[in-house]
């Protein structure tokens, strides 16, 4: 073969060698760029859908917390009760006898449920208010009796973190001007009362308990609310007091009558002198009110979960 057609063959081959192994380095990066493509793809994806479950559990978690107190006040049922008295009756049972003496249920189309007496008072619950209304009007009921529908207590909010240096009238009024600005002092103050405060001792923030109307705590809750520098969290109160003395739950020590019992078994001593911490803890509410005794932590014990439901149908809500 001639020498010159040689040398540009082989310059030939090398020159192809060349664009070949340069075409697949490059193929090599578009399928390395593709694959690194795919992983950023499928890394983003699996964030997004982190992040979608989070959420996701953090909305289901907050529902569950605004939860089963705040569903029980929105679900809750008004009980539709009468208190009687009468100044010819002395006891409660005297007024019934009384009563069912001058009312007719059934020719006055009244629908009563229940009736039971205290010390002086006659309880009627009614399956309505209308029928309540019934009972109030009639004209011999009015004349001889007294009628009363049941009082219910403001509900109760807790104010967390509020800065401990403050004082209690500055947080008044800063929550009133940076709040509700559209309400005078006089009438934000007959709706806002501060009751207590409460949390750790010796820490920069507290939490202050407050009593309000109605219309103010819907407010309060749904929002932050703004005092000073600071937005704090609010929620509704409800708690039952507990007894350090008798160890009974809805009383505290300070009004107890009963004796001082142990906070483990509920035998007339003082923990420490307790010879059956060995043994499981006997629910003490249960115990006191003859029910089964439960094994549950207190706030799903039933007698804890009772008095908090009687707690809710106590409170004025509003509508």
């Amino acid at each position: 073969m001639d020498p010159t057609n040689r040398l540009n063959r082989t310059g030939k081959d090398g020159l192809k060698a060349r664009v070949t192994a340069i075409a697949m380095n490059m193929a090599n990066l578009e399928g390395q760029n593709k694959i690194l493509r795919e992983v950023e793809r499928l890394r983003n994806e699996s964030q997004t859908k982190e992040r979608m479950s989070y959420a996701r559990v953090t909305a289901q978690l907050a529902m569950a917390t605004k939860s089963e107190q705040e569903r029980k006040i929105e679900m809750r049922k008004e009980e539709n009760t009468l208190f009687i008295t009468s100044d010819k009756a002395t006891t409660g049972r005297k007024v019934q006898e009384e009563l069912t003496k001058v009312l007719n249920p059934r020719t006055e189309k009244i629908r009563i449920n229940r009736m039971k007496t205290t010390g002086k008072a006659l309880i009627i619950e009614a399956a309505s208010k209308e029928d309540l209304e019934k009972i109030k009007n009639n004209a011999i009921v009015k004349r001889n009796f007294k009628c009363e529908l049941p009082k219910k207590r403001k509900p109760l909010v807790i104010l967390y973190d509020v800065s401990s240096s403050a004082k209690e009238e500055d947080i008044i009024e800063d929550i009133r001007a940076q709040n509700f600005e559209h309400m005078s002092k006089e009438e934000f103050e007959d709706s806002f009362k501060i009751r207590f405060k409460t949390g750790p001792r010796g820490k920069s923030t507290v939490h202050y308990v407050a009593e309000v109307s109605p219309e103010l705590r819907k407010t309060i809750i749904k929002d932050r609310i703004y005092i000073g520098f600071n937005a704090i969290n609010a929620r509704d109160y409800i708690v039952v007091p507990k007894c350090l003395k008798c160890q009974d739950i809805g009383h505290v020590a300070k009004h107890c009558t009963k004796e001082t019992a142990c906070s483990h078994c509920g035998g007339a001593h003082e923990k420490k002198e307790c010879d059956k911490t060995g043994q499981p803890k006997t629910c003490i509410p249960c115990k006191a009110r003859g029910k089964a005794e439960c094994k549950k932590e207190h706030k799903d014990c039933p007698t804890h979960k009772m008095l908090i439901d009687r707690l809710i149908l106590k409170t004025d809500w509003g509508k």
